[in-house]
């Protein structure tokens, strides 16, 4: 094995973080986990960006393996692309700001990873007449992810839980 490669057996495989190996782009247990971390980042920064300005749908869709995609949500709703959208536009001056992400490795061919992440996410109701209206919450989501020779596509979406921070709006989901 060349030197700048590390050796890996499999009883080192619970004390080995993937997400580790994604960032390196070392072998592990043979393979080469070929979605890397800052390829995810970059994935959810077009992502947010689509979401926070409005994306359609079909905008929506474009970073979804199918458009029939849903959006699942820990309150045990989900929602359409088209309903995902219509969401969204009742809150403005959104931010998504990525915290800590983990990658797993599911399978190479087709290459795909499973997302653990956080996310800060704020936002203010349009259409509220008085008070704050500013919503400041904490997501865990959890994200399938494979590549296809368009790029990055969600396979799997869900966004397991929001909480709020003090002084929060509530959501309305």
């Amino acid at each position: 094995m060349p030197e700048e490669h590390a050796h890996v057996t499999s009883s080192d495989h619970d004390l080995l973080r993937l997400s580790e190996f994604a960032k390196l782009r070392l072998p592990y247990m043979g393979y080469v986990m070929n979605i890397t971390l800052d390829e995810v980042k970059g994935f959810a920064s077009e992502w947010f960006h689509c979401v926070m300005s409005g994306g359609t749908g079909d905008e929506q869709a474009a970073f979804h393996l199918r458009r029939d995609a849903r959006v699942f949500v820990g309150n045990g709703n989900n929602y359409s692309l088209d309903e995902h959208h219509e969401l969204h536009k009742q809150w403005k001056d959104e931010k998504h700001i990525l915290g800590s992400l983990e990658l797993t490795n599911i399978n190479d061919h087709p290459e795909r990873v499973r997302a653990n992440l956080t996310v800060y996410w704020e936002a203010r109701y349009r259409n509220q007449a008085s008070g704050s209206s500013l919503i400041q919450a904490v997501a865990g989501e959890t994200w399938m992810i494979e590549r296809t020779p368009d790029g990055l596509k969600f396979i799997l979406y869900i966004s397991r839980t929001y909480t709020l921070l003090p002084g929060s709006e509530s959501i309305n989901f």
